[in-house]
């Protein structure tokens, strides 16, 4: 499956950085001498808000902190801070900020219960979730090898019969329209069983495309 980077991804296999540009315009680990602690926090808190919900990958949820100065082995360094129940804090180094991604609600809008530190639950949901997932992907893929191996009825309708049809609508088709009956058309003929999803915004015509492909279901019933 492909799909845009949203967010920063880290191959350990090859110690690989892969960042979208939208991560390099607003997020800058590299302190250069002339910019001071405060203005890399700034450049960290146009990602992550101060006391936001983040998810780390191996840890699970926690409130972003923003960032601590840590001395460890006579080495003075800069760590993401992300609190967890219990009052347990993580300090997260800044080249490992690919673990990190924000939580997709808001401390306000749910009842918090954050994941601890000193806990197995969060690499249980971890386990849970993936099986689901393997789970789920084992049946769409069942599902879609039974669909091609199956065989269907190819359905037709007449070019003067759809458009007498089409004449009694009050509207002038969209060209999404044309072009998502034309593909329902075309999946009508195969003698596969049709697999789609047809999608739009309420008002873009949707019921129309849905009546064209139920008067061709139709008239091939009938005959």
């Amino acid at each position: 499956m492909l799909g845009d980077v949203i967010r920063p991804i880290y191959l350990e296999e090859i110690d690989v950085y892969i960042f979208h540009n939208e991560n390099l315009a607003e997020i800058f680990t590299d302190k250069n001498e002339n910019q001071d602690d405060n203005s890399i926090e700034i450049e960290l808190n146009k990602s992550f808000n101060k006391n936001e919900l983040v998810i780390h990958e191996d840890y699970g949820l926690g409130i972003y902190e923003g960032l601590d100065i840590i001395e460890a082995n006579n080495e003075t360094n800069e760590y993401i801070k992300v609190k967890y129940a219990n009052n347990e804090n993580l300090y997260v180094p800044l080249n490992k900020l690919f673990k990190l991604s924000s939580y997709h609600k808001k401390r306000d809008e749910i009842q918090i219960q954050l994941d601890s530190l000193s806990s197995a639950k969060w690499s249980s949901k971890k386990a849970k979730a993936k099986k689901r997932a393997q789970d789920h992907a084992a049946e769409i893929l069942d599902i879609e090898s039974r669909r091609l191996a199956s065989n269907s009825y190819s359905l037709t309708i007449e070019d003067d019969t759809l458009k007498t049809f089409e004449d009694d609508f009050p509207f002038i088709p969209t060209k999404d329209q044309i072009t998502s009956f034309n593909s329902i058309r075309k999946d009508l003929r195969l003698i596969k069983p049709m697999n789609r999803v047809l999608c739009g915004d309420v008002g873009f015509g949707k019921t129309e495309v849905a009546m064209k492909t139920d008067l061709s279901l139709s008239i091939q019933i009938n005959r």
